[in-house]
């Protein structure tokens, strides 16, 4: 892999989650290195956390982005958006390298927003209009994110904002974009099902990234990528992750993507009940069990690292 400008990347969590206890951070956040990451993605939860996690991740040679909820989801009357703007202009200044709190580099305002919107049009499609998403809650939406944004920029770092979507759901951000919205990169959520979709159009893995470049004329970063199963795979086959690879291999090939975050570093197994599959039990990277242990590193980990390092 030639492109020293590439961000190569992987997902963990708060330790909300039990695999993402702070016992584990250190090894797990290693083990990102190791494999040849230079950021990781991981979500704010409070500022005892995030204290602890983000200078361990930067002793590991590892740039951060912090993915901040806020209010995001608060679509109410009630919205404070003061305390919005204040919220992302503290944790942007608290993380500027200069507090003894570490550094971050990137700044997620919410995650999904484009998912969590669609829920409320019974005839949402694809997302690719502005007239899929509910109105008036796009302008509502569109007053968090130039807070929160604001916020940031009120903070004078040198800390990037990214906003998030997936699938073709574009259309949310060509209403952000009408309305001036203030953003550095755009990140998007790319798993193998929306690759094949692509492939049955016979188009590229990825090709939608043309299409969100010509719009925005933003350099684009996959914020999560993974195989997509509706059953339980073999994990150590690493066949089963070819989709993956293809994807991977379409995104870098794109000189303004320039980044690619693998969703998860562990497997999360208290999502599966017993009896059921839950598809995000088994996106880890290393493999656990239902108390949080971190158990065997998967084989995909060593042929991501062979592809990064290689």
């Amino acid at each position: 892999m030639n492109r020293t400008d590439f961000l190569w990347g992987v997902n963990t969590h708060c330790d909300f989650y039990p695999v993402y206890r702070r016992e584990n951070a250190e090894k797990q956040l290693k083990l990102i290195r190791d494999m040849g990451s230079k950021i990781v993605r991981v979500n704010f939860y409070n500022f005892d956390f995030s204290d602890f996690y983000i200078p361990l991740a930067n002793a590991c040679g590892l740039k951060v982005m912090l993915v901040v909820d806020g209010y995001l989801r608060d679509i109410s009357d009630n919205y404070n958006a003061a305390a919005e703007y204040e919220l992302y202009r503290k944790i942007a200044d608290r993380y500027d390298g200069n507090h003894g709190f570490g550094k971050i580099d990137f700044i997620q305002i919410n995650n999904e927003v484009d998912v969590f919107l669609s829920a409320f049009n019974p005839k949402f499609g694809d997302g690719e209009t502005i007239e899929e998403f509910p109105q008036p809650m796009m302008q509502k939406v569109y007053e968090h994110f130039a807070n929160a944004s604001a916020g940031i920029r009120a903070a004078k770092t040198d800390v990037k904002i990214v906003i998030n979507a997936g699938w073709k759901h574009y259309g949310m951000f060509l209403y952000m974009n009408e309305k001036g919205i203030d953003f550095d990169l755009l990140g998007w959520d790319w798993y193998s099902d929306m690759a094949t979709a692509m492939k049955r159009e016979g188009k590229r893995p990825f090709q939608l990234a043309e299409t969100l470049h010509d719009l925005f004329g933003k350099d684009i970063i996959v914020c999560e990528t993974n195989i997509w199963t509706d059953s339980l795979i073999d994990t150590d086959d690493v066949s089963n992750w070819d989709d993956l690879f293809g994807i991977i291999d379409d995104a870098v090939s794109y000189p303004f993507v320039k980044g690619l975050i693998i969703y998860e570093c562990c497997d999360e197994m208290p999502f599966e009940q017993e009896g059921t599959f839950n598809r995000e039990a088994h996106f880890g990277l290393v493999k656990a069990d239902k108390d949080g242990n971190m158990l065997e590193v998967k084989p995909v980990y060593y042929k991501l690292k062979d592809y990064i390092m290689g």
